[in-house]
């Protein structure tokens, strides 16, 4: 039994290091159409240096900037949300207004 318990733990860490793996590839990916010509293994492998140098000075500390990130994420969000509004139409249609469909559209709204 100690046997499985041992190939469960080895299994649980990969699946862990592959999981950081896959998520700090997936960042640089992102991070390369910001800065073109960005390799993407190295910012990879220095992302994944950068969370263990993080983990290293205590889970407070580590959360603290987790959050102070995610408030970052999410303004950058609002400010894409409020541009993006701002380049859309206003117009609305309404369900009775026919103007609204292409001309010859066979789906028109009901009456």
């Amino acid at each position: 039994m100690p046997r499985y318990a041992f190939v469960a733990s080895c299994c649980y860490v990969g699946q862990g290091i592959v999981g950081v793996s896959v998520v700090s590839l997936v960042f640089a990916h992102y991070s390369e159409q910001f800065i073109p010509g960005l390799p993407l293994h190295l910012a990879a492998g220095v992302i994944v240096l950068a969370v263990i140098a993080l983990n290293s000075f205590g889970i407070s500390f580590t959360s603290k900037i987790i959050i102070g990130l995610m408030l970052v994420i999410v303004s950058l969000l609002g400010v894409y949300v409020f541009f993006l509004g701002s380049a859309c139409r206003t117009k609305s249609h309404h369900a009775g207004d026919s103007s609204a469909w292409p001309s010859g559209s066979r789906a028109r709204p009901a009456k």
